[in-house]
């Protein structure tokens, strides 16, 4: 079920300027008179809850999210019906933009856990980068950074044994949480299912 589609989320009380996970996203290196900017400009928090898809393939989605806190999976349908699991996308990750902004998603996206998202329109998103070029250089960075671990998996996948692609994944997984987890010493929380990393 897609979410946005019948629940636009309100205009949240929390301010950008205090958000958890302010470091890791696209308003990383924005000062607090752009932050009030954002803030105007986004549509709010919406809460997604676990199972439950934020978007879907080939359906139009007019938004983007920043993850504020939970687990999401972004998938591909084949057309048999299997699925590819493409990312575990967890607090701080910038989801929904594309290629085509206009047309329908390429990918799904589903809630692991219960997942709070902070929401953007899509429309006006290049004009509020031109306004914040550091916004867009930010966005960039994320954008080669998914880019080179979109990589390594495929090398792990496509070169790897079993037990090295798991293991690929299980250290790729600890090490993107390490930036956000409050207690990094901590046994990392894994809300995946052997069909996840089968996928």
């Amino acid at each position: 079920m897609d979410l946005t589609a019948r629940t636009l989320p309100r205009k949240s009380q929390a301010q950008c300027v205090n958000c958890g996970v302010r470091a890791q996203t696209v308003c990383a290196a924005l000062g607090d008179p752009q932050l009030e900017e954002v803030e105007a400009y986004k549509l709010g928090d919406q809460s997604i809850p676990a199972g439950s898809d934020l978007f879907l393939q080939d359906e139009q989605n007019d938004h983007l999210y920043t993850v504020k806190n939970g687990w999401i999976m972004l998938y591909t349908l084949l057309k048999d019906g299997r699925r590819q699991i493409n990312e575990f996308c967890m607090a701080g990750a910038f989801i929904g933009c594309q290629s085509d902004l206009t047309g329908p998603m390429a990918y799904s996206a589903q809630a692991l856990t219960d997942v709070t998202v902070c929401v953007l329109p899509r429309a006006g998103i290049d004009a509020l980068f031109r306004r914040m070029p550091e916004m867009a250089v930010r966005f960039a960075c994320i954008a080669a950074k998914s880019q080179e671990n979109a990589f390594a998996t495929l090398a792990s996948v496509g070169r790897g044994s079993a037990r090295e692609r798991v293991a690929h994944l299980l250290a790729d997984l600890e090490s993107r949480s390490q930036e956000h987890r409050s207690n990094a010493q901590g046994p990392l929380p894994l809300p995946l299912t052997q069909e996840h990393i089968g996928d």
